[in-house]
């Protein structure tokens, strides 16, 4: 008899629930969905929804218990457990988003390029490097042309010193892909340019007068043409684009404070001095 009631007596709520997010009101939504939930605990859609909700309004422990509750009476949701696992991550809580990332494959999500794309850039977060170039290599196998695993696999060879190896991932970034300004930063930054007319140049200069950069990525485009300008010999034109670099990057990091660093520096010896320091327990017996 309840199971026959609950539509009717949902209906309400769900429209509710959607005239709020349309009309950007997340909380009042949240609200709906936590009626929902209680009304229909069976419905996982509603439960999912929420979870959702709360973690793009930043609630993360919330999100979290949400998701957990979801995921154990529904464990085969497996879209629903990428997403916890990309909360995890957001809260720095990694090696849990790890295990939850692997259930996604076991699970045999769709696209688990994705997957181990993040869970190669979590395993570089924890400098846990082999391990990560191994999952981008695994994202690869998966799809060729994943341009997210090519390029951080760029920055591992590049690190490690292959820089032929770091070349040959970013020349497969095709053009059309938001990483190809960075891409072809980055290979700029790694050439030695000798000749004035180089493709790389007018490459460069062509990614510049696009209107949808972002400005991290508008400053290293203008850095990498400053490089190659200079080893070209066009000092003047290397200059005017360190210049632009120079500007975007004074915005982007706040200017150096002598005397909020001093203050700084003053409290950290103070810690010091409280025995603070001396109270933490070492993570390892090596120095």
């Amino acid at each position: 008899e309840l199971h026959t009631l609950e539509p009717r007596a949902t209906e309400p709520l769900e429209f509710l629930a959607m005239l709020s997010l349309q009309s950007a009101q997340p909380d009042a939504a949240i609200g709906f969905f936590r009626q929902l939930t209680e009304l229909a605990p069976g419905n996982p859609l509603y439960v999912d929804r929420l979870a959702s909700l709360l973690a793009r309004t930043g609630r993360a422990e919330e999100a979290q218990a949400a998701y957990l509750l979801l995921l154990e009476q529904n464990p085969g949701l497996t879209a629903s457990r990428f997403n916890y696992a990309g909360l995890l991550r957001g809260c720095n809580a990694n090696e849990e988003a790890l295990e939850a990332y692997q259930v996604c494959l076991d699970q045999k999500i769709e696209r688990p390029e994705e997957v181990l794309g993040n869970m190669g850039a979590i395993l570089a977060d924890l400098n846990r490097n082999e391990e990560s170039a191994e999952a981008f290599h695994r994202a690869l196998a998966h799809a060729p042309d994943h341009a997210p695993a090519h390029y951080n696999l760029a920055l591992y060879y590049e690190e490690c010193g292959s820089w032929s190896e770091a070349q040959h991932h970013l020349q497969l970034i095709p053009q059309a892909d938001p990483l190809y300004p960075r891409a072809m930063a980055r290979l700029a930054q790694g050439e030695a340019i000798t000749d004035a007319q180089h493709p790389i140049i007018s490459e460069l200069r062509s990614q510049l007068q696009r209107d949808n950069l972002q400005p991290l990525e508008r400053e290293e485009l203008h850095f990498a043409l400053a490089k190659v300008l200079d080893d070209a010999g066009q000092y003047a034109q290397a200059f005017t684009e360190c210049e632009s670099a120079n500007a975007l990057a004074a915005e982007r990091a706040p200017a150096y404070r002598s005397a909020f660093e001093e203050q700084q520096v003053s409290r950290i010896i103070a810690s010091e001095e409280e025995g603070v320091w001396a109270a933490l327990e070492p993570v390892s017996e090596e120095p």
